[in-house]
């Protein structure tokens, strides 16, 4: 990962947080890899709330640290890996800014 990138967990009840994780979020579903479409008005007004209210999900997002700019997401889920009998996460998505790929933030 490259020197200038910190990861922070999200708390969903921050308004920085909500708004850096719906935007990014939004990016990338708006990126033909995400399906092409905005997230409609009502999902980016429940999606903290409805995330905050599951216990195993968790949000991480990579800041540029030179410009302390959200530029990473991903969006996870604790679970178990039924054929180890371990606990796993599920990465359910993962979007970085179109002008950090390649730099090492996934």
């Amino acid at each position: 990962m490259s020197d200038d990138i910190t990861i922070r967990k999200v708390n969903y009840s921050n308004p920085t947080d909500q708004a850096n994780l719906i935007r990014l979020l939004n990016m990338y579903a708006s990126d033909p890899m995400g399906g092409g479409a905005p997230l409609p008005l009502d999902v980016k007004e429940r999606l903290c709330v409805v995330l905050a209210e599951c216990p195993t999900a968790f949000t991480l997002l990579a800041y540029d640290g030179k410009s302390d700019r959200a530029v990473g997401l991903a969006n996870c889920f604790e679970s178990v890996a039924t054929f180890d009998a371990k606990p796993m996460v599920n990465l359910h998505d993962l979007a970085v800014n179109p002008s950090y790929r390649g730099r090492g933030v996934a």
